[in-house]
């Protein structure tokens, strides 16, 4: 029911939507939905190891793929937390090795909200192409305007006078991920579970979730 251009929803919601909901719902039961984003792994893989873990436990769960990642949704009502607490700690630990994200974070956009604070910034990318970049801009609008921010596909001759954040191939299925300013160099091989040539576009895609996650746990 609300218009479509995003800033008119941001609008209205803040305006109006927001306090009227908040004081409209007090006294309800709450339905909680809990997420765990995952990468490298297939639905149906996915989905086994969460089924497993939630043998013999009614609870409404689903699935949802939006490359490259598979995101699995647990939903109860919130006089319920207790009750299913166990079982979701179950799926936390089963499904651990393949999370990078819960709860709806969005590691592009972390990223970006820790870079709209550093003064100078310069990524260069020679793996992903267009989908790093492109994941990134749109968190970037107001940092662009106010920093240093440079961007290339290619090995460059920036001056790291600032943060550097490289992503670069370290062989046909994996690439190293590195940080770098004045004072440290961090880096981080990534190996890509998906090896067969109709899997190229993937394997771009997990080279640069997983090159945000790693430079947002390290710029924390």
């Amino acid at each position: 029911v609300l218009p479509g251009p995003p800033r008119e929803i941001e609008a209205v919601w803040e305006n109006s939507i927001q306090q009227w909901l908040t004081e409209e719902s007090q006294g309800l039961d709450p339905f909680i939905t809990r997420k765990w984003d995952t990468i490298g792994l297939g639905e149906s893989d996915i989905a086994t190891l969460v089924e497993d873990a939630l043998a013999g436990v009614k609870i409404e769960k689903g699935y949802r793929v939006h490359l490259p990642y598979v995101e699995v949704k647990l939903s109860y009502f919130k006089s319920e937390s207790e009750k299913f607490a166990s079982s979701i700690q179950k799926v936390e630990n089963a499904i651990k090795d393949h999370t990078l994200t819960r709860d709806g974070e969005d590691v592009a956009q972390g990223l970006a909200q820790i870079i709209e604070y550093l003064p100078q910034v310069e990524v260069i990318d020679t793996v992903s192409g267009a989908f790093l970049i492109t994941r990134l801009l749109p968190h970037l609008r107001e940092t662009l305007t106010k920093n240093s921010f440079k961007f290339s596909n290619s090995e460059s001759t920036f001056a790291n006078k600032g943060l550097q954040l490289r992503l670069r191939m370290n062989g046909e299925f994996s690439c190293e991920v590195s940080l770098q300013d004045t004072t440290r160099h961090l880096y981080e091989t990534i190996e890509a579970p998906f090896k067969t040539a109709n899997m190229h576009e993937r394997r771009l895609q997990y080279f640069s979730e997983y090159a945000f996650a790693f430079w947002t746990k390290n710029l924390i």
